[in-house]
C-alpha cells in the first residue's frame, strides 16, 4: 500500500505513534516488546504467558510454567462464552491453576492463584501496556489472511479492538468490518476476551462494549465520547489523549464498566457518567478537609450532578458508590431516596449491577442506618436508605457512643433525585445525626430561583454544579427520544365549555368574570383551537376564567376526557404493546376517574380488555382534600378488588405495599413480568403524585394530564414517557386541562432546564412522517420492479437470470428502506393514522398513496430479505472466496422480525374475508403476498384441494389449518434438531416457550453437559471446521443458545 496523507496505513502508523506518547509504552523493551507486528494468535498466548510469569514469579517460585499449566491458563479463557464472562475472569484479577512443575517442590500438586490484572495498579505496579497491529486472525471457515488493525493490550489481555479506515471513509465500514470478524469467528482463542470495539477513522470514532454474539453490532449501538462539556472528541488526536490514553483505558475496563444479571454484555458508562464521577473523586482528593473540618458546622457539600431524566442516574450512582468505597474514600455510602417504592426499586438495581464486587443492604430510617453501621462488616456494602419518615435519631433506641460512633465514621449520602428527596427537616435532621458526612445530589432537574423551595436552591443544599447532561443533550444524542405533544382543544371540548358557560352565565358575573361580555367570550370559544403566538396569551386568560368558573371540574369535562382516552387508546398505545400514565390533580379526582373509566369499560364491550388501576398515598396529599376517610377506604377496596380481578391475584385490599409493587412491575415488565401477554399488562394507571418522578419503565409511552403543573415536575412527569426501546420513536404528551396554559408552562420548563423551546424536543410531524413513507415505498417499489413485473411486492425471488452481488446489494437497501417504512407506519399509527382512514380522500391520511396489503407485503418480504441475506452470507464465508470482507455481506442485518409474526392473525382474518368473497386462484395467489414466502407455500398446500374442488370452501378453516400446520413443522424442526445433538426435546421445547431468560437456574448450561458427549464433540468440531478438542463446550452452549433464540422468535 502507498501510504500518504491520507492512507489507513499512515493513520494506522501514526495512531500507534501516538498511543506510545500516550501511555502504551513499557520500560522493560527488551524483555516486553512494546509494539506487537504481524502477530498470531499463537504469538498473543505465548506474550501472555511470559508477561504472567513475569508477574507471578514470586507465587511461582520463579519456576516457569509448564505446557500444562499454559493449557488450564487457556481453557480458562476460553470458557469465557459471552462479553461479560471475560469480563468477569478480567476482573477477578486472577486465574487458578494447579502446579504442575515438579521442579517447583513446594507448590507441586496446590493450586495457586495467578495475578492477571490489578484493578488498582492503573499506570502503576506490574502493568503492562502493549500495541499489536496487523494481528492474524482465526477463522472457522477456511479463508484466511483477515487481520484486526489494531489491539490494545493489559498485561497481555487483549481488551481493545480498533479497526481503522483513512480519511474520507465512513466508520461504517469499520464497524461492517469488527461484525465480520467476530461473525467469521476471528475473536475467538484469547481474543475471546476484547472488551471494547472501537470504529475509527481520522475524523470520527465510535465504541461499543464488544458483542461476542454479533447479535446487537450495528451503528446504533455504537456511541461517541465526549469531553466534560458534552461535545463530541472527533479528532483521532482528542481521542487518543481522552480515550484511549493510560490511564484512562486502563480505568475505563476496572472503574467504569458494569455487569448486569442476565446480559452478556457488559455496560459501559457513557462520557457524562464517567465525567461525573470523576469531578466527584477529584474534589474528594483535592480537598481533604470534606470529612471533619472542625471549622464547619453540619455535613459537607461535595456538589450536584444535573443529569437529564433517563439518563442512567442510578448507574451512575452505583458506580460513584462503588468506587469511593473501592478507593478508601469513604467507610459506607447511603443512595438516599424519599419514597419506599423507590428505595425497592434502586434496591434491585444496584444488586444487579453489583457482580459480586459490592453488597447492597436496606435502612427504611436513621435508626435502622445505625444498626447497620454498628456492625464491623460494612466493607464494600452501600446502603440504600428512604429515611424521609424518620431521619431523626430515636435517642432511646442506641447509646451515646453507637450514635457518636456511626457520626465519626467518613459517610457520603447520595441522594437520588435531589429536588425531592430533601426537604428542609430533614437535611436538618441528617447534619444534626452525621456532621462530618458530606452530601452529594443527583437531579434532571435541579431547583434554581424560579422554583426554590423554602428560598433553597439545590446548590444551597448540596454546593456547587459539578456536571450537566441535560434533557438537550439526551435527545441530541438519541439517549432519550423526543415527544409527540398534543394540546387537546376538541369539538366536543369547546362545545363543552360554550354549554358551560351558558349555564352558568348567573354564576359568571356574580364572581366578577366576564361581567357582561359572555357572547363575545363564547365566540372566541369557537377560536379556541389556535395555538399560534397572538391567541395563546388570550386563550390562557380564558382558561384561568374556566377554571375560577368550575369548568374543569365539571364531571361533563372528565367524561370527555375518559371518551378520548379510551376512543385514542388502540393507537397511542400502539395496541397494548405500551403503558400509559394519567395525571390528575387530586386523590378524589383519581378516585372519581377510576369510577367513570369502570363505569365506561363496563358498559361497552368495545373497552371490556381495557385494563386500568389508581394509585396514590394519602401521605403526600393534604388530609382536607379527603371529605370522608370512609370514601377512600371504599376506594382503595374497590381498586385493588378489580386490579386482582383483572389480573387474577388476591392481593389483600389492606395491604398497598404489595399492591403497590405489583403494579410498578407489572408496568416495567420486569421479573416475573417479563415478556408477559397482553391479557397481563396494565394499560392506564391514575395517579396524583406517585410515579411521575423516578420511576423509570420503556414500556410506558403515553402521558395524559388533567392537571397544571410546572417546572421540574412537568419535566419530570413527561419524562416517563421517553426511555429508548426499539421500534419505539417518542413519548406521547397530551394535555387536557387548560392546555394553552400547559403549553406555556412546557415551554418555560424547557427553557430553564434544556436551553430549548418545544419544537426543538417534538418528534417528525405526522405530515411529514406520511410524506416519507410515500418517498420510501416509492424506492423500494423501483427495487423490487428490477426484478418481478408484480408491482404488489410479492415475491423478492427475481423471475430472470440476475447478477447476485448488485442483487443482493439492492436486498440489502430494500431491507434497510422497509424497516424504514414500517417505523414510521407504526409512529403515525400512534399519532392516529389508520388504514381506514386512509379511504377518505378528504382525510390527511388520504396522501398515503400505497394501501394495507402493500404494507402488509412489504412486511412479509423484508422477512424473506432478512433470510435471503443471512443464508447468502453464511455461504459466502463457507466458500472462503472472500479476501476482504465485504460490508453489504457482513453488515448486521436489521427486520422488525418479530412485527411480521404479530401481524399473521390480522392476515389470517383478511384472507378468511376475502375467501368468502372471491374465491379465484388469482385473487387468493395476490391475497397471500403478505405471508412469507414459506408461509405462502403452506398456504397453497392447504388451499390446493380448495381449488380443485376436492374439499367444500364452506368448511374451510383457514387459521386452525394453517396453525396445524405450523406446529407440524415446529415439531419436525425440535425433534431433529434433538435427535442430532442429543437433547431432550420435551426440555429444550420448555426453555423455547418460556418467558424466562433461556439459561435461568443454568438449565441451558445443564442440558449442554448432559448432552455435549465425545461423539457429539467429534460432529460439532466438523460443524464448525475444527479438531474436536478446539470444539469447546462454551462453542456449543452458543450454538444451542442462537437456535433457541431463532425459534423463540417465531412465536
Amino acid at each position: 500500500m502507498i501510504e500518504n496523507k491520507d492512507s489507513e496505513k499512515k493513520f494506522q502508523n501514526d495512531l500507534v505513534n501516538a498511543l506510545q506518547e500516550n501511555g502504551w509504552r513499557n520500560i522493560n523493551k527488551e524483555i516486553i516488546k512494546p509494539v506487537l507486528e504481524n502477530c498470531t494468535i499463537e504469538d498473543l498466548w505465548n506474550n501472555f504467558f511470559k508477561i504472567v510469569y513475569r508477574n507471578n514469579k514470586d507465587r511461582l517460585n520463579n519456576i516457569d510454567l509448564t505446557e500444562g499449566e499454559k493449557e488450564q491458563l487457556k481453557e480458562k479463557i476460553k470458557q469465557c462464552n459471552s462479553t461479560t464472562a471475560a469480563y468477569k475472569l478480567i476482573n477477578s484479577e486472577t486465574i487458578a491453576i494447579k502446579r504442575d512443575n515438579k521442579k517447583d517442590t513446594e507448590k507441586y500438586g496446590k493450586e495457586i492463584y495467578l495475578k492477571i490484572f490489578s484493578r488498582k495498579e492503573i499506570n502503576a505496579g506490574d502493568s503492562v501496556y502493549q500495541i499489536a497491529k496487523e494481528v492474524i486472525l482465526p477463522w472457522k471457515a477456511v479463508n484466511r489472511g483477515h487481520r484486526a488493525d489494531v489491539i490494545l493490550l493489559i498485561n497481555g489481555l487483549p481488551l481493545f479492538h480498533i479497526e481503522l479506515k483513512a480519511k474520507g471513509i465512513s466508520i461504517s465500514e469499520s464497524i461492517t468490518q469488527i461484525n465480520t470478524f467476530i461473525d467469521s469467528g476471528g475473536f475467538d482463542e484469547i481474543l475471546k476476551l476484547v472488551q471494547v470495539s472501537v470504529a475509527m477513522n481520522p475524523e470520527e470514532m465510535k465504541y461499543m462494549p464488544t458483542d461476542h454474539s454479533g447479535q446487537s453490532i450495528n451503528e446504533q449501538s455504537f456511541s461517541y465520547w465526549h469531553d466534560d462539556r458534552n461535545n463530541v472528541l472527533r479528532d483521532w488526536r482528542d481521542v487518543v489523549k481522552h480515550f484511549l490514553s493510560i490511564p484512562m483505558a486502563h480505568r475505563l475496563i476496572a472503574n467504569f464498566t458494569v455487569c448486569q444479571e442476565n446480559e452478556n454484555i457488559p455496560l459501559i458508562l457513557r462520557s457524562y457518567q464517567f465525567h461525573a464521577i470523576d469531578k466527584i473523586e477529584r474534589k474528594f482528593r483535592t480537598d481533604k478537609k470534606i470529612f471533619f473540618d472542625p471549622n464547619r458546622s453540619g455535613c459537607a457539600k461535595v456538589g450536584h450532578i444535573w443529569h437529564s431524566t433517563g439518563s442512567g442516574k442510578t448507574l451512575t450512582s452505583f458506580k460513584l458508590s462503588q468506587l469511593l468505597l473501592e478507593w478508601n474514600i469513604a467507610d459506607t455510602v447511603v443512595f438516599v431516596v424519599d419514597r419506599t417504592e423507590l428505595g425497592t426499586q434502586s434496591f434491585s438495581e444496584f444488586s444487579s449491577f453489583k457482580g459480586g464486587k459490592v453488597d447492597v443492604k436496606t435502612a427504611s430510617s436513621t435508626d435502622d442506618l445505625i444498626a447497620l453501621i454498628k456492625q464491623q462488616n460494612l466493607m464494600n456494602t452501600i446502603i440504600v436508605g428512604s429515611i424521609q419518615k424518620q431521619s431523626r435519631v430515636n435517642t432511646k433506641n442506641f447509646s451515646e457512643r453507637e450514635i457518636n460512633r456511626a457520626a465519626s465514621q467518613k459517610i457520603v449520602f447520595i441522594f437520588d433525585e435531589a429536588h425531592r428527596s430533601t426537604s428542609g427537616e430533614m437535611i436538618k435532621n441528617i447534619n444534626e445525626t452525621f456532621p462530618n458526612a458530606a452530601l452529594i445530589g443527583f437531579t434532571g432537574t435541579p431547583l434554581g430561583k424560579e422554583n426554590s423551595k423554602n428560598g433553597l436552591e439545590t446548590k444551597d443544599i448540596f454546593g456547587e454544579l459539578l456536571h450537566s447532561y441535560t434533557l438537550k443533550n439526551g435527545i441530541q444524542d438519541k439517549k432519550i427520544l423526543d415527544f409527540n405533544i398534543e394540546y387537546k382543544v376538541f369539538d366536543k371540548y369547546t362545545e363543552s365549555a360554550i354549554k358551560f358557560l351558558k349555564e352558568n352565565a348567573i354564576k359568571f358575573l356574580k364572581k366578577g368574570l366576564y361581567k357582561n361580555k359572555n357572547a363575545k367570550i363564547v365566540d372566541k370559544l369557537g377560536h379556541f383551537r389556535d395555538l399560534d403566538e397572538n391567541g395563546k396569551k388570550i386563550n390562557r386568560d380564558y382558561e384561568e376564567d374556566l377554571l375560577k368558573g368550575g369548568y374543569y371540574d365539571d364531571k361533563r369535562f372528565k367524561k370527555l376526557i375518559v371518551e378520548d382516552i379510551l376512543n385514542t387508546q388502540e393507537y397511542f398505545l400502539d395496541d397494548k404493546r405500551y403503558s400509559a400514565i394519567f395525571a390528575v390533580k387530586s386523590i378524589p379526582d383519581a378516585i372519581e376517574y377510576f369510577e367513570l373509566f369502570a363505569d365506561a369499560c363496563d358498559n361497552n364491550e368495545k373497552y371490556k380488555d381495557f385494563k386500568f388501576t389508581a394509585l396514590f398515598d394519602q401521605s403526600l396529599d393534604h388530609e382536607e382534600e379527603l371529605a370522608k376517610t370512609e370514601y377512600k377506604a371504599d376506594a382503595i377496596n374497590n381498586i385493588i378488588k378489580r386490579y386482582n380481578k383483572d389480573f387474577e391475584k388476591v392481593i389483600n385490599v389492606t395491604n398497598s405495599a404489595e399492591f403497590k409493587k405489583d403494579l410498578s412491575k407489572r408496568l416495567s415488565q420486569k421479573g416475573n413480568f417479563n415478556n408477559i401477554e397482553n391479557k397481563d399488562k396494565l394499560q392506564l394507571l391514575i395517579v396524583v403524585n406517585q410515579m411521575l418522578t423516578g420511576f423509570d419503565s420503556k414500556y410506558i409511552n403515553t402521558i395524559y394530564f388533567d392537571k397544571v403543573m410546572t417546572y421540574e415536575h412537568l419535566i419530570q412527569a413527561i419524562s416517563r414517557t421517553n426511555r429508548t426501546l426499539p421500534g419505539k420513536d417518542f413519548g406521547n404528551v397530551i394535555f387536557y386541562r387548560q392546555p394553552n396554559t400547559m403549553n406555556y408552562n412546557l415551554d418555560k420548563a424547557l427553557s430553564k432546564y434544556a436551553d430549548i423551546n418545544i419544537e426543538s424536543i417534538l418528534t417528525t410531524s405526522f405530515e411529514d412522517r406520511l410524506l416519507s413513507i410515500n418517498n420510501l415505498f416509492a424506492e423500494v417499489k423501483k427495487i423490487f420492479l428490477m426484478y418481478s413485473k408484480h408491482t404488489w411486492f410479492g415475491s423478492i425471488y427475481p423471475e430472470q437470470h440476475i447478477d447476485k452481488l448488485q442483487y443482493t446489494e439492492n436486498m440489502r437497501k430494500a431491507n434497510k428502506l422497509i424497516n424504514k417504512i414500517i417505523n414510521h407506519v407504526r409512529a403515525v399509527k400512534i399519532m392516529g393514522f389508520s388504514w381506514e382512514r386512509a379511504k377518505n380522500p378528504n382525510d390527511i391520511c388520504s396522501t398515503i398513496t400505497y394501501t394495507e396489503h402493500d404494507f402488509d407485503a412489504l412486511v412479509a418480504r423484508n422477512e424473506d430479505i432478512t433470510r435471503y441475506l443471512k443464508e447468502h452470507h453464511k455461504e459466502n464465508h463457507a466458500s472462503g472466496t472472500n479476501d476482504e470482507p465485504d460490508p453489504l455481506e457482513s453488515q448486521n442485518l436489521s427486520t422488525e422480525y418479530h412485527f411480521y409474526y404479530e401481524r399473521i392473525p390480522l392476515n389470517l382474518a383478511k384472507l378468511n374475508d376475502i375467501i368468502k368473497l372471491d374465491r379465484t386462484r388469482e385473487r387468493i395467489v395476490h391475497a397471500i403476498s403478505s405471508f412469507t414466502t414459506e408461509h405462502q407455500e403452506i398456504l397453497l398446500r392447504i388451499l390446493e384441494p380448495y381449488f380443485n374442488n376436492q374439499k367444500n370452501w364452506d368448511y374451510l378453516d383457514i387459521n386452525e389449518e394453517f396453525t396445524e400446520a405450523i406446529l407440524n413443522i415446529e415439531t419436525e424442526i425440535l425433534k431433529e434438531f434433538c435427535n442430532e445433538w442429543n437433547f431432550d426435546s420435551k426440555a429444550i421445547n420448555k426453555i423455547i416457550n418460556s418467558t424466562e431468560p433461556i439459561n435461568v437456574n443454568n438449565r441451558l448450561h445443564d442440558l449442554c453437559e448432559k448432552s455435549y458427549t465425545d461423539e457429539i464433540r467429534k460432529k460439532f468440531a466438523l460443524k464448525l471446521n475444527r479438531k474436536p478438542k478446539k470444539a469447546l463446550p462454551a462453542d456449543f452452549i452458543s450454538f444451542v443458545e442462537n437456535w433457541i433464540r431463532e425459534q423463540k422468535d417465531k412465536k
